[in-house]
């Protein structure tokens, strides 16, 4: 066989290759929102244990897969649809995903607006970076009776992308709201206990639901998660966190840190929105706080103390890093 002949084939066979993807035979569940969800993954993809996803994601994350052949990884949110205001959704949550990511430009991120099972759905499609290397967000939002279900696969940059998605598009428009949850959702914390971790006075009460660290090009940052209620009749917003406590790493003061240039961070900037919300007397809204912390070993303790002329509180609040340490 002459040289030709074999550039043929072997320019064959890598086309083929790329042809080759199709969805897993066997369908995968999961619940969330209170409702059980079912769909099938690419079948190259293998679904990853709930601490692997939760620890990579957030508590809120019901789901989380990665892809055997690729750099690519998915995970999934669930929300209730009366939660979710579905007018003017698609256009909102694409300014939301311009701040998030730094577009300049709104029409650089893609969108298709369409329908699944005869219920809304929406896609967007971003660029970004993840642990230093580029790589494609595909967000879809997709309603079903009783939910609106989040799923976010991303996809490595490389010369397989293009053919991928055309497979990550079908694994999401084949998700189904199949019945209610069959066991209750339970509530974590990021290896911290629910008792004792709130405060209050007259006007306003503060709990920490949660925490979780993450390395962006060797500097570490910390999430903190929190839920706000305003008792009072003045306006608050859930920003209100970094003027109401002071956290430590030692005797080091941890200062409000902006979010990296980073996928990962990109997802906590979007839970962190909701810092900007007003609360109404009897409302209560999450949170996020953002910093950065050192990555001193002998210091891997960091300590929440809220203003003690306004809170009474007997012990502080720790965080153990070391928790995420690899």
């Amino acid at each position: 066989m002459n040289k030709n002949g074999l550039r043929i084939i072997v320019l064959l066979l890598f086309i083929l290759s790329g042809c080759s993807a199709k969805l897993a035979d066997e369908k995968t569940t999961f619940e969330g929102a209170g409702r059980q969800f079912e769909f099938k993954l690419p079948d190259s993809w293998k679904a990853q244990e709930a601490s692997v996803y939760k620890n990579n994601f957030g508590e809120n994350a019901v789901f989380g897969a990665e892809d055997e052949k690729s750099d690519s990884f998915m995970y999934i949110l669930t929300f209730s649809k009366e939660d979710i205001e579905l007018d003017g959704f698609g256009e909102k949550t694409r300014e939301d995903l311009q701040k998030v990511h730094g577009y300049k430009n709104i029409d650089d991120i893609f969108m298709k607006e369409y329908e699944v099972n005869g219920y809304p759905a929406f896609k967007y499609t971003v660029n970004t970076i993840y642990k230093d290397e580029s790589i494609w967000a595909h967000f879809y939002y997709l309603v079903t009776e009783n939910s609106m279900v989040q799923i976010n696969y991303y996809s490595a940059d490389d010369r397989n992308y293009e053919k991928r998605v055309e497979i990550l598009n079908e694994s999401a428009d084949s998700l189904k709201e199949i019945g209610e949850a069959a066991t209750k959702t339970e509530e974590s914390t990021s290896e911290i206990e629910n008792s004792d971790l709130s405060t209050e006075n007259e006007e306003l009460r503060f709990d920490v639901t949660g925490y979780r660290k993450i390395t962006v090009e060797d500097q570490e940052y910390l999430a903190v998660r929190f839920t706000l209620l305003n008792k009072a009749d003045t306006v608050v917003t859930p920003e209100l966190w970094y003027e109401k406590t002071t956290l430590k790493q030692g005797e080091n003061k941890l200062v409000q840190a902006e979010f990296p240039e980073d996928a990962e961070a990109a997802n906590l900037k979007e839970l962190a929105m909701t810092n900007d919300e007003e609360l109404l007397k009897g409302q209560e809204q999450e949170g996020l706080a953002f910093y950065k912390v050192s990555s001193d070993k002998d210091e891997r303790i960091v300590s929440i103390q809220f203003n003690e002329d306004e809170f009474e509180r007997d012990q502080e609040i720790h965080l153990d890093l070391s928790t995420f340490d690899e």
